[in-house]
């Protein structure tokens, strides 16, 4: 059983691609109603809404898959850039006698500020591809035991 479990709303608010994936056909709804029905506006923000869409499942069910496997492992935070709005968090860890930089675009929310270069981790790890890695505070909260 997987050590910690997908947080929703951790997931939506930190990751920048799952955010604006799913922004972005809220938004689309909110320029369709407002423009009265221009026909050939409304099928381009349908194709491009349905599109951001099936980005944000695929996106979705990696992060699930990362966190079922349950290939966890220690890193530590390289680095960090912020912006006003977004950032980039790169991690180091070593996973199967291999060593790994990540990075992990996230929006800046307290729980994306937290960090701080020189801290230490929980890496959730992608076995196919070691290369892809989530910090697993962004995205899961520790599974409760009974």
């Amino acid at each position: 059983m997987p050590e910690y479990r997908l947080s929703i709303t951790k997931a939506i608010t930190n990751d920048y691609v799952l955010f604006n994936c799913l922004v972005f056909p809220v938004i689309s709804l909110v320029v369709t109603i407002m423009t009265a029905g221009n026909p050939l506006l409304i099928g381009i923000l349908a194709i491009v809404s349905i599109t951001a869409l099936m980005i944000a499942a695929i996106r979705f069910i990696r992060i699930m898959k990362m966190i079922n496997e349950n290939q966890i492992v220690d890193g530590i935070v390289a680095s960090i850039e912020l912006n006003t709005k977004r950032g980039t968090i790169y991690i180091d860890y070593v996973y199967r006698e291999g060593k790994y930089r990540s990075c992990q675009y996230v929006i800046r929310t307290r729980s994306s500020t937290f960090y701080k270069q020189g801290d230490r981790v929980r890496v959730l790890v992608d076995w196919n591809d070691p290369r892809k890695a989530l910090i697993a505070g962004l995205y899961t909260t520790p599974r409760q035991t009974t």
